[in-house]
């Protein structure tokens, strides 16, 4: 092989491998490359198919917002929910008024969440005319028909 081509490689091999490592790594950030672009991808396939208008695709953007700041919110504490469990689980005698508290904690934490989500909901499904919910409910019927087993 040619020195110019031995270099070459080498170039295109190294831009790859670091291009790739700032890829994940920015990946791994809190609305980075992965959900972002998934995001988009998600609004971007489902305007398409619905043929959304503008507002619809903000009412979409805000409804799927709510719904990443709601996850967030219930994956934030994850760690010190999982001590508590642990902890409650290696006594010698399970302290069933402790864990009726932290899981009423953890449904009242949720309870407060879901009118948010549910209000984001309604406004994009009523903004949708007739066709589009029906295109909507067509396209929910499909993405759950391999999945009905987890609904099972």
């Amino acid at each position: 092989m040619k020195k110019s081509t031995k270099i070459i490689v080498g170039t295109v091999v190294g831009l790859s491998v670091v291009g790739g490592a700032a890829a994940f790594a920015h990946s791994q950030h809190e609305g980075g490359f992965g959900y972002g672009h998934h995001k988009a991808y998600m609004i971007e396939r489902v305007s398409e198919r619905l043929d959304l208008t503008a507002d619809q695709d903000v009412k979409l953007d805000n409804l799927l917002n709510e719904m990443r700041r709601m996850r967030r919110e219930s994956v934030s504490n994850r760690k010190e929910s999982m001590e508590q469990v642990q902890d409650l689980f290696s006594a010698p005698v399970l302290d069933q008024q402790a864990a009726l508290e932290l899981f009423n904690s953890k449904v009242d934490s949720m309870t407060q969440r879901v009118p948010i989500i549910i209000g984001a909901i309604a406004a994009f499904t009523d903004s949708l005319t007739p066709e589009q919910k029906e295109q909507a409910r067509e396209m929910m019927e499909q993405r759950f028909d391999g999945h009905g087993h987890r609904w099972q």
